[in-house]
């Protein structure tokens, strides 16, 4: 479901929508109609940018989480998820829930999980640190080389 990495606006909402089992007109109902469903899938595919005050405000009521957590996450600059989840006072369970059930249905995470277990703390400092090189490269945009110009 998650990987380590950043989390936007529209991936923390599309996140919680999954945890929580819901469908866009349960987010606007719980919302008491202040946000629409067409509004939140706007959100979640980045075609709305400029969410106001009152807007977040429905979301998080709409989603039942904390507004804070949805202000943070519609911050310019998001937090690393590795930091929003250390954050917690207490675990986001469904998080939790989906991160394990994503492994135990993924050959290749259950592979690299359990290679991870054995090692030793700072060997997986390393690996993490890796992991994250290649995500950010892979998010940078890269320039064409080679082109031919006319």
């Amino acid at each position: 479901m998650r990987r380590l990495g950043k989390e936007k606006l529209g991936e923390y909402v599309s996140r919680v929508i999954k945890q929580k089992q819901l469908k866009l007109r349960d987010v606007e109902r719980r919302a008491g109609g202040e946000i629409t469903n067409g509004y939140v899938s706007g959100i979640i595919n980045n075609r709305i940018k400029n969410v106001s005050l009152e807007k977040l405000k429905a979301l998080a009521h709409g989603l039942e989480v904390d507004v804070h957590e949805l202000f943070k996450a519609a911050m310019d600059e998001p937090r690393p998820l590795a930091d929003e989840v250390s954050s917690y006072s207490q675990p986001d369970v469904l998080w939790l829930l989906g991160m394990m059930r994503e492994i135990a249905t993924t050959p290749e995470l259950l592979k690299i999980l359990h290679e991870l277990v054995q090692m030793a703390p700072q060997d997986r400092e390393m690996v993490i640190r890796v992991v994250e090189s290649i995500g950010k490269s892979k998010r940078t945009p890269r320039r064409a080389s080679g082109r031919r110009r006319a």
